[in-house]
């Protein structure tokens, strides 16, 4: 009450009400979200009243499933039912290795091969059995009592397809109430072994990303096969599933390989993951692998949290590739990384490609959300909070709940450069110097301020800021590209909920192309792109072609001759350029649009005017020898942009 009290006095007594009811729609939606935990794990653990025969075709497999522990044939068949509604492009290997008692009822399948074995066997002999038999490229080890839910299969397959570093990867694994059992396992620097996740709900942010773990759940958890066989060869032999899995990821981590769990990869089982830990077997493992050493994988790297306004939307607009590709150099690093998302909407399939990225995410980030970050025990090393309004929201945040860590001010353009250049050029007000005080306010109260280009930190250092740091995009020139002989037309892209790109589109088809067609009539003009407004829209005609988003620009930057973006406005690089310059088309640009490039002689043409853009359009059109010098001259500029230069920037921030 007394709390109550404190915020209707500081806040009004609006704000308790309106918390009042936010707290009500959330206990109403835990409520029901608990309650679809528990329905959906109940029909999945549902047992069979009668044997069903199931068959199965393994003709060239990619995973060999091979069912552990069978001892009641309706756990058995349960489990081979869910297998076989399992959703995977290749047919499935199946091996069940049962009990004597149940043979009857196993032969009713078609397709499986069965495996007779002790309910003693030690279960790095049985993971010796299952690889003699596999024939398969990935082994799936899967309890008897364990249901994989649809998908689950294919999700871990992918996981080891994806990533070479993976040897093992395990499902995320619920009770019957639906909570999660576990999501991988730890082990504690005194050789204990901890369930990740025990308790908590599927839904968990903290176990909703592809995360490393110490071991994988002996339940259920995919391998490969070369994997598997080589870790053998110098295993212990441990009787429980528990230690034997554990030693299995440790042997992998010491010849460099990684142990995950998978959360799209959703599996029901009714056995407690930890009753066949054995204190024998903890001796052994102890004694093989501790010997005064912490056991676990090593945090010590930290963690990372990075704020921005939504979750990475990577193919459509540059800052989101930039933000994607500095998150996947931060977990190659070994850092812990958590995306904060100011939207709440988990937009797809942007969303789960951040979590399979290796980053938890949390949507609708806010005050409060750094207060349960503080509660749970997270500490930073560091947070990345992009553009102006972000920063000027968290900072002060974030210096009371994270005092340890350093604050890493990302401009990702200055926004203040950019909207001085509209007001200019459009005539009309843009608030540009509320805007530059407000990212001067930014850079001064962060610890260090990072810039995309050497022209915009040169801006910054000159109103005053010591601690500018350079974080450029990041483009993969092509191997090989298309002679200039199988091209035509004009090529604009652009994401058009940008200002800049609209304008840029206005002006090319209706101000410079009219002059190219003067000279070459019918050269077609592309404006791709994201959300083209409705002014880009009715530019749409027999030689403008507007197609909207296109997921894949590899074909439109292939087939161009050349690469037209007239820039009258605008801050920061221009992922769009540096794009088309690894893509090998010719550039013509404004000087807005080079600006920041650290352009070389023959690297692209830059024109300001209408006839002059349109004049370097037309001889690149008209002559090959032209066209080639500049091809070339785009790649070559490209590599001032590579990867591993933006991650060699990155890094430098990170370990200054």
């Amino acid at each position: 009450m007394r709390r109550i009290v404190e915020i209707a006095r500081s806040h009004g007594i609006g704000t308790v009400f309106a918390r009042g009811t936010s707290r009500a729609i959330g206990l109403w939606r835990d409520s029901w979200r608990l309650l679809g935990e528990r329905l959906t794990a109940r029909r999945a653990l549902a047992l069979p009243h009668h044997p069903e025969g199931l068959k199965f075709e393994p003709v060239d497999p990619l995973v060999s499933v091979a069912v552990a522990g069978g001892g009641d044939w309706r756990f058995v068949n349960r489990c081979l039912r869910a297998l076989h509604n399992a959703e995977t492009e290749r047919p499935l290997e199946v091996l069940v290795f049962h009990d004597r008692s149940i043979a009857p009822e196993m032969t009713m399948h078609a397709g499986v091969q069965l495996v007779p074995v002790s309910s003693a066997i030690p279960f790095t002999e049985l993971l010796k059995q299952i690889i003699e038999r596999a024939r398969a490229p990935y082994v799936y080890v899967l309890d008897a009592r364990a249901v994989a839910l649809p998908g689950a299969v294919a999700a871990l397959a992918a996981t080891l397809e994806n990533d070479p570093a993976i040897a093992a990867a395990c499902s995320k694994i619920c009770g019957a109430g639906g909570r999660l059992r576990e999501a991988g396992r730890a082990v504690t620097d005194d050789g204990n072994i901890q369930l990740c996740g025990a308790g908590s709900s599927p839904t968990d942010s903290r176990f909703e990303f592809l995360r490393d773990v110490d071991a994988v759940s002996p339940a259920a958890f995919m391998i490969r096969a070369g994997s598997l066989r080589s870790a053998l060869s110098g295993a212990t032999t441990f009787t429980s599933a528990a230690w034997a899995t554990v030693d299995l990821c440790f042997e992998l981590r010491s010849r460099g390989f990684r142990s995950v769990c998978q959360s799209f990869s959703l599996v029901f089982c009714d056995v407690d993951p930890a009753e066949s830990a054995v204190a024998s077997d903890a001796r052994a493992f102890a004694g093989k692998w501790l010997r005064g050493e912490p056991a676990g994988r090593r945090d010590d790297a930290g963690s990372i949290l990075f704020v921005e306004e939504h979750v990475p939307f990577t193919d459509r607009d540059a800052g989101s590739q930039r933000m994607m590709s500095l998150v996947r150099r931060a977990r190659a690093n070994g850092w812990l990384v958590v995306f904060g998302s100011l939207d709440k909407r988990a937009y797809q399939p942007y969303c789960d490609e951040l979590k399979q990225a290796g980053a938890e995410v949390l949507l609708g980030f806010g005050e409060e959300t750094l207060s349960s970050l503080k509660a749970r025990g997270s500490r930073f090393g560091f947070v990345w909070l992009s553009r102006p309004a972000i920063a000027s929201q968290f900072i002060a945040d974030v210096r009371s709940s994270q005092p340890q860590a350093r604050i890493v001010y990302d401009t990702v353009d200055l926004h203040h450069l950019r909207l001085a250049r509209q007001a200019d050029v459009l005539g009309e007000p843009a608030g540009s110097g509320e805007m530059e005080q407000l990212e001067l306010n930014a850079a001064r109260a962060s610890d260090v301020t990072v810039v995309t280009s050497a022209h915009e930190a040169g801006i910054l250092r000159g109103r005053g800021i010591r601690d500018v740091a350079i974080v450029g995009l990041a483009e993969t020139p092509v191997e090989r590209v298309p002679g200039a002989e199988n091209r035509a037309g004009v090529l604009f892209v652009g994401n058009y909920a940008h200002a800049p790109n609209v304008d840029a589109a206005v002006r090319l088809a209706g101000e410079i192309m009219p002059l190219v067609w003067k000279r070459i009539p019918g050269v077609v003009l592309t404006l791709a792109g994201a959300d083209p407004t409705p002014d880009v829209k009715k530019l749409s005609g027999k030689l403008v072609r507007v197609p909207g988003f296109v997921r894949d620009l590899t074909p439109l930057f292939a087939g161009h001759r050349v690469f037209g973006a007239p820039v009258r406005f605008g801050a920061g690089l221009k992922g769009k350029i540096v794009r088309a310059m690894a893509a090998g088309i010719p550039v013509v640009t404004t000087s807005v649009g080079a600006e920041g490039l650290q352009l070389e002689p023959e690297e692209m043409i830059v024109a300001n005017d209408a006839q002059s853009f349109a004049d370097a359009i037309i001889r690149l059109s008209e002559n090959t020898e032209e066209w080639d010098r500049y091809s070339v001259g785009a790649r070559r500029g490209a590599l001032r942009f590579s990867p591993e230069i933006q991650a060699r920037q990155f890094d430098a921030v990170l370990s200054a």
